[in-house]
């Protein structure tokens, strides 16, 4: 397929994720005037972090642009010259106040295909002890569950962040 990109509007101007409208044309179909997208400015970063009786950490956040509360790995962006691991350890402090352990590195992926790259990593470490409160700016709440609670959640389509789809069915499938 040829796209052919006709115009550029900026919605929505952010560092981190500005939002656009673009006039396309996929050949040989008609014009699209008003196609969304995204640009994330930073690859992100989100982390698995998990406590000894084999729980992860969620963060419930409110999304006002699609108009959502939802349950989410802590995700975050990388800094550049940041290695992801490390970058990871910073997120999860952060967001919810937990110190980890072990991190390591286990997937990273194109959020969009059909646009210049947009990487996101997966990391995973072991909750050692909270020295910090959760950012109340970005968090409403935090929250352990089990593994049959995400099955849950995602059997009931309450997970709606894909990058935290991602990952927790990485976290499922591949037992990390």
């Amino acid at each position: 397929m040829n796209t052919k990109h006709l115009s550029r509007a900026i919605d929505y101007p952010n560092l981190q994720n500005s939002l656009h409208t673009n006039g396309i044309q996929l050949s040989p179909n008609p014009i699209i005037e008003k196609y969304p997208t995204s640009d994330l400015a930073q690859e992100t970063v989100a982390i698995l972090v998990e406590n000894k009786q084999k729980q992860l950490l969620l963060v419930q956040t409110t999304h006002a642009l699609a108009d959502f509360l939802g349950w989410e790995i802590p995700t975050g962006h990388l800094e550049p010259g940041e290695d992801i691991t490390t970058a990871a350890r910073q997120i999860a402090w952060q967001l919810t106040g937990y110190d980890t352990a072990d991190p390591h590195h286990i997937y990273s992926y194109n959020l969009m295909g059909d646009t210049p790259p947009k990487v996101s990593h997966i990391a995973k470490a072991q909750s050692t002890r909270i020295t910090g409160t959760f950012n109340r700016d970005e968090i409403d709440a935090m929250q352990w569950f089990s593994r049959a609670d995400i099955q849950h959640m995602l059997d009931s389509g309450i997970i709606k962040d894909g990058v935290t789809l991602a990952a927790l069915l990485l976290y499922l499938n591949r037992a990390y």
